[in-house]
């Protein structure tokens, strides 16, 4: 497992899907205090560790790519599947657009413009 990419000048190393914790320690060890990068990808080849374990390891950055990818997606087919079955989507949520905006911190619902958008009626 050459780590000469340091020697190369990168800034941050990062070795794919290494398999075992067994393996990340070696990862760590060879990297001898250089900035590593661990993909924590859910369900993967990498063992999935805590965030105090990959700081024990020595990494110092760590991803975790489907942390909101994967439960949006499965949040995005049951909204799917409700409209396709009962023909609205009424019963998914509660919260208005107005809510959604304020979530995304835009307090008044308007565009980058000002303006609101959507228009033909319905709710906020």
């Amino acid at each position: 497992m050459p780590l000469n990419a340091f020697d190369a000048g990168v800034d941050v190393g990062f070795f794919e899907a290494p398999e075992s914790r067994g393996e990340l320690e070696e990862i760590a060890h060879r990297a001898n205090g250089r900035p590593m990068l661990l993909n924590q990808a859910t369900n993967g080849r990498t063992p999935s560790l805590t965030v105090s374990e990959i700081e024990e390891l020595g990494f110092k950055f760590a991803i975790w790519p489907a942390a909101c990818m994967i439960p949006a997606a499965n949040a995005i087919w049951a909204s799917l599947r409700t409209l396709k079955n009962q023909g609205t989507d009424s019963s998914v949520f509660t919260e208005s657009p107005r809510d959604f905006f304020s979530w995304m911190g835009n307090r008044t619902g308007a565009g980058p413009d000002g303006t609101l958008r959507g228009g033909g009626g319905g709710s906020d």
